[in-house]
């Protein structure tokens, strides 16, 4: 196996093979992703409960994804899974109270378990997971909505990646973490008022 070694001149390697220069032909570049322009318009929901379902969802299929916390577990990765109305263990745990703190951030608290979304262990890296933890009000704690248009929005963490589902493969009891700004479907979110009292 031959290791080739190029330089930047003029495309032309620093090596020979059989008394001849060899001269870079062609080249290729890694499929990065699209630059994405994250959006500036903020969504101010009212202070009340809501339920949070996904846009990304297999065609034809007639229910969303929602949100749903575990009602048992602190520290528990967040979910997404069927309408809680369709099993009664699950409803509360469908339930958040959104809380206005200040400048547009709010804390999402879950209606089941008293707990908060939160980012885990307070990391800004894309990929980390949502957890559900102790009030505390911290960055971790605190998203903004913003407009991602046709009724939906995008929900960024404070520490400044966005809620998104984890794969894409319209499965329920997928993992929800944080990532980069794409503008996916897996990235928008409708908020759906409930005036229900618990």
């Amino acid at each position: 196996m031959v290791r080739y070694q190029y330089t930047r001149e003029d495309g032309y390697s620093d090596w020979s093979h059989e008394g001849s220069w060899q001269k870079i032909t062609h080249y290729g570049v890694p499929a990065y992703e699209d630059i994405k322009t994250e959006p500036k318009t903020v969504i101010f929901p009212e202070d009340g409960i809501y339920k949070i379902t996904s846009s990304y969802r297999e065609k034809g299929r007639e229910d969303y994804d929602y949100v749903n916390f575990s009602k048992d577990d602190n520290n528990i990765h967040v979910r997404t899974n069927l309408d809680g109305l369709r099993d009664s263990t699950r409803v509360r745990c469908q339930y958040f109270t959104f809380t206005h703190i200040s400048d547009g951030w709010y804390t999402i608290t879950n209606i089941a378990t008293g707990l908060a979304m939160e980012v885990c262990d307070s990391m800004a890296a894309p990929g980390t997971n949502i957890q559900q933890g102790i009030l505390t009000k911290s960055d971790a704690q605190l998203f903004k909505f913003l407009d991602a248009g046709d009724g939906l929005c995008y929900i960024k963490s404070k520490l400044g990646c966005f809620v998104d589902i984890q794969s894409e493969d319209y499965t329920v009891n997928d993992n929800v973490w944080t990532y980069k700004f794409n503008g996916s479907p897996t990235q928008k979110w409708a908020l759906h008022s409930h005036t229900h009292s618990y």
